[in-house]
């Protein structure tokens, strides 16, 4: 019913908002742990659907509303492990549900403070995405090392170096941070950091910053 309805608030948000009121119901009366984390993450969906539909029709205000909303269900949809110096946090959304939802946000936040959206995705690639990060920088000094010395090597990890060991780490949790074989990667966490990091690159760019690192 979702594919088959045109993708303006006009004819979709109407669908979609006896669908979450279904949803809700059905909460309230799962007793089942499953039965519960499937409502949740198909209340997600619902609301990342009503976000991005507003945000394309140019209603940021009410794209911002859902927003909010969507994001309540994320973050239910979170455990954190740890304490306060190192602690991670493991969501049961896959990587490219996390990643659509920050790409939604750094939509709307674009909107209302360019450096603001270039900052948080920024902050999101360092914080979720480390494991991918090293990972295209493994691959990307592999295929340098014929032509570079070992000190021009470390001179070009240094300017590239995101985020540091005290943040705390965020992924799903189907994603894979040990290892640099691809065969035994999940590759839907690169894909979504992929992702991220082409819209990060293409602000930096609108906005004058696109230096070295941010290519």
């Amino acid at each position: 019913r979702n594919d088959l309805v045109r993708k303006t608030i006009k004819c979709q948000e109407p669908v979609l908002n006896a669908q979450r009121a279904m949803l809700s119901i059905l909460a309230q009366r799962a007793h089942n742990t499953d039965l519960s984390l499937d409502i949740k993450k198909a209340l997600f969906k619902s609301w990342l659907m009503s976000t991005k539909t507003s945000r394309k029709s140019g209603n940021i205000q009410r794209s911002y509303t859902f927003l909010l909303e969507m994001n309540k269900i994320r973050d239910s949809l979170c455990l954190t492990f740890g304490d306060s110096t190192h602690e991670s946090t493991v969501s049961s959304l896959t990587d490219l549900q996390n990643s659509q939802a920050i790409l939604e946000t750094a939509k709307i936040e674009w909107n209302k403070s360019k450096i603001g959206a270039i900052q948080y995705l920024k902050n999101q690639i360092e914080q979720n995405y480390q494991s991918s990060v090293n990972y295209c920088f493994q691959r990307a000094v592999t295929n340098l090392n014929e032509n570079f010395s070992a000190e021009e090597l470390l001179e070009i990890k240094n300017s590239m170096s995101y985020g540091s060991s005290s943040i705390p780490s965020y992924q799903s949790s189907s994603a894979t941070t040990t290892g640099s074989d691809v065969s035994i990667r999940d590759q839907t966490a690169d894909e979504a950091f992929a992702r991220l990091q082409l819209l990060y690159a293409k602000y930096c760019d609108q906005n004058g910053l696109l230096n070295q690192n941010n290519l």
